[in-house]
This record gives structure tokens, C-alpha cells and sequence, in this order.
């Protein structure tokens, strides 16, 4: 995960934000969303993780609306 670590030096305000609340996540959680974002398909990670890809697309589903409100309110705060 070294490559999704925040540096305030190298990233934009946003991409820092998003580093940030994608390392607040539980483990699974994050685990699920790098997958999905390494392997691009919900079908391979639920192959991968033996889970039905419904049950991918609803943790993904969830996981981005955790991200959008965390975004959203800290973009408000500023």
C-alpha cells in the first residue's frame, strides 16, 4: 500500500483528502477498493476473495459513499 500513501509535498489538496480518508477505512474495506481499483473488474476480486460479486459491488458501492461524504465535508470545512 506504500503507493497510496499521502505525501502533502507531491499531492494536489484533493488527492491528499482522498489519501487520507482511503487509509481511515477498515482493513477490508481498503483491501476490497484496492483490489477493485488494481484489478478493475468486481467479478475478479469476488473470484479472488471468494465472495459473490454482488456482494463486491455493494461494499464498493458503500465504500464510495464513505469517501464522497468524508470529501464533502472536509472540503466544506475549508
Amino acid at each position: 500500500y506504500a503507493e497510496y500513501d499521502s505525501d502533502s509535498m507531491k499531492d494536489t489538496e484533493e488527492m491528499y483528502a482522498l489519501k487520507e480518508v482511503i487509509k481511515g477505512l477498515s482493513v477490508g474495506d481498503r483491501a476490497i477498493l484496492l483490489l477493485y481499483t488494481d484489478l478493475g473488474s468486481i467479478y475478479k476480486v469476488g473470484e479472488l476473495l471468494k465472495i459473490h460479486p454482488t456482494t463486491v459491488y455493494s461494499n464498493i458501492k458503500r465504500i464510495r459513499e464513505i469517501i464522497k461524504n468524508k470529501i464533502g465535508n472536509e472540503n466544506r470545512s475549508l
